[in-house]
């Protein structure tokens, strides 16, 4: 269980994992012409906005910008690595999946905590870096300690153009 899955099982998984029918145990689905809609099982809603295309076997959803194919379902929804989320799929389907090489003696969770931070942690810390030190010197001058460059702190709310339209 703790080498590499080869790209020819992963694809074997991914056509035999039907989008729909995964996505319908966990909340009730209608099709609407080509796609399938529903409420969106990764934050509570009223209205649908999660859209299931079953030809492209990919997901959207409009309320929270998710969105990915049947191994990101799993991944988000279970909290799973890609690898274990390959092989749930797998045991689903009755398909026995190779492994080769790989790194043999760490598990698969313990590799993904120990990777680089992500970009968006990255630029989050960068971004805080900036503020203070904008913050630092407006106040020296007297000035509010917002920076104007930070997207946190937007000097114009949300959709400022709509209130600018009678």
């Amino acid at each position: 269980m703790a080498g590499t899955i080869s790209e020819e099982d992963i694809q074997k998984v991914r056509e035999a994992s039907d989008l729909v029918a995964i996505i319908g145990e966990r909340t009730p689905v209608k099709q609407r012409g080509r796609d399938f809609w529903c409420c969106c099982p990764l934050h509570n809603e009223k209205a649908p906005s999660f859209k299931i295309d079953p030809v492209l076997q990919l997901w959207h959803c409009f309320g929270c910008n998710e969105g990915g194919d049947v191994f990101g379902f799993l991944m988000k929804t279970e909290d799973l690595s890609f690898p274990e989320a390959v092989r749930k799929l797998a045991e689903r389907a009755h398909i026995d999946i190779a492994d080769t090489g790989g790194r043999g003696g760490v598990p698969s969770a313990t590799r993904v905590r120990t990777r680089r931070p992500r970009a968006a942690t990255w630029r989050a810390a960068a971004w805080a870096a900036t503020c203070r030190a904008a913050g630092g010197w407006a106040s020296r001058r007297g000035a509010g300690s917002s920076c104007g460059t930070c997207p946190r702190r937007a000097s114009r709310p949300r959709r400022w153009w709509r209130r600018t339209w009678p």
